[in-house]
């Protein structure tokens, strides 16, 4: 039988925003096992050298810890530290005597390289579960995180993965959406900006009701360089596209695919992705300064953590929809033994049938411009 009181939450710096909307999230579940649930105190050392250490503030013996992290992106940060953040927590819940120790990883970085394009190269995807569960010992058991880049990469890690979908919260936004909700169905087309992702596109299309179109990428070499040749594969003429991708980063896949949409007739063109990374490119330019140039609106989830500011500053862009509710059904399968892929059907079907709220998942805006603010973005 399980023991309610021997649940802990806990998170890396990184982590702690989502792991506290996920125990908010958490509490209101219906039979929630643990109302008064808590995010257990961490304190995260760092040495003047560049070395960290941690320290777990909770008595943990014996219990079933939930460990959240993810990453802040900055200038001046480094997602190896968010990485080594967890190492060493993972370690320390070993030495404490802890019964057993799951990763939340909201977004898990290098599961882009989960293959070798050319000789002498790592496959990094594989290397980060390994020092994931090394870093946990035998008392390591699951690592939760939202949408793979591949689903194939499950079979990389020695423990069973939660891979949490947006996918429902995109149907609904789109259903819901102002400019297409009295869209007639065959007025809208689903886009993969590439051919690894074109299984993601077409299950989106199905559920959607509508059809698929892919681009296709082509990268050879001439005077100039590397150059890279696009071609579309199914019809976009005078509908409305959307395009939908597992992480945006620079932008440029979709900036380019959108070009590509317009050229052949489409009406408007909207992205999606669960990770919204929005790095700046080799250029500098930031991928924020490119959705708003192209006027192209982007649906993204609350992966990677950001302050208020950016959100009501972004306005002109950028939607988001928050993923702690998922991973707080994730949260109670895992110390219940519910079934967690119940969950995120019954997630789907209320998103097909429409009968779920959007607003309920949105993060909400007050829209500012850049200059009305002077706190941290």
């Amino acid at each position: 039988m399980t023991n309610h009181n021997d649940l802990v939450v806990i998170a890396g710096r990184a982590g702690k925003q989502f792991a506290q909307k996920v125990i908010k999230e958490f509490s209101k579940l219906k039979d929630c096992p643990v109302p008064d649930l808590t995010l257990g105190e961490v304190d995260i050392i760092d040495f003047p050298n560049g070395e960290l250490s941690a320290r777990l503030n909770v008595n943990l013996r014996k219990k079933a810890v939930h460990v959240f992290q993810s990453i802040i992106l900055g200038k001046n940060r480094n997602i190896f530290k968010d990485f080594f953040e967890v190492f060493v927590i993972n370690d320390a819940l070993k030495r404490a005597g802890a019964q057993s120790i799951i990763n939340y990883w909201s977004f898990l970085p290098f599961q882009r390289q989960d293959k070798k394009t050319r000789g002498r190269e790592p496959i990094s995807a594989k290397l980060i579960f390994d020092l994931l569960a090394t870093s946990g010992g035998k008392y390591f058991n699951r690592i939760v995180t939202a949408e793979m880049h591949t689903d194939a990469a499950q079979g990389f890690a020695d423990v069973p993965v939660d891979n949490v979908r947006a996918l429902p919260l995109f149907l609904l936004y789109y259903k819901n959406h102002a400019t297409l909700k009295n869209v007639n169905i065959n007025e809208l087309v689903v886009v993969s900006p590439d051919t690894g992702g074109a299984a993601r596109a077409r299950f989106f299309a199905e559920r959607l009701g509508t059809n698929c179109a892919i681009i296709e990428k082509r990268r050879f070499y001439d005077e100039t360089g590397k150059t890279e040749s696009l071609q579309l594969i199914g019809n976009v003429r005078n509908k409305y596209a959307i395009m939908i991708d597992d992480i945006i980063d620079t932008g440029s896949s979709v900036l380019n695919g959108a070009e590509l949409l317009w050229e052949e007739g489409a009406k408007k063109v909207f992205a999606c992705c669960t990770h919204g990374l929005f790095s700046a490119d080799k250029k500098g330019i930031p991928a924020e300064k490119k959705f708003y140039d192209a006027n192209i609106e982007v649906l993204t989830t609350d992966t990677i953590p950001r302050g208020q500011s950016y959100h009501d500053t972004s306005y002109k862009w950028l939607r988001t929809v928050s993923l702690a509710r998922y991973f707080a059904d994730a949260l109670y399968s895992n110390h219940t033994g519910q079934s967690f892929s119940e969950c995120l059907q019954n997630h789907l079907n209320e998103a097909m049938a429409n009968q779920v709220n959007i607003e309920d998942y949105l993060i909400p805006i007050k829209p500012k411009e850049l200059w009305e603010i002077d706190d941290d973005k």
